[in-house]
């Protein structure tokens, strides 16, 4: 996912580029295990992930804001729920 993340990065305004690294950092250290206990919270990344991807295609700065927050909280709870 992080190469994804660098892929949407380069389609993006300048003002954007710091909370794209930002989650691409949040991918790039997320616990790499996965777990029954995790599934949940993986297929929502994965939706949210989807999401984030139509968004940077209308350009909707606001809405990929708020999706880029929700992915960096996703991937904590995840972290969290690995330990």
């Amino acid at each position: 996912m992080t190469k994804e993340v660098e892929i949407l990065s380069d389609k993006v305004d300048d003002d954007l580029k710091k909370d794209f690294n930002k989650l691409y950092e949040a991918v790039r250290y997320s616990n790499p295990m996965s777990n029954e206990k995790v599934s949940l919270v993986e297929e929502n990344i994965l939706k949210t992930f989807d999401r984030l991807k139509a968004e940077v295609n209308s350009n909707d700065n606001k809405a990929i804001l708020t999706t880029i927050n929700q992915l960096e909280m996703n991937f904590s709870a995840r972290n969290v729920l690995l330990k």
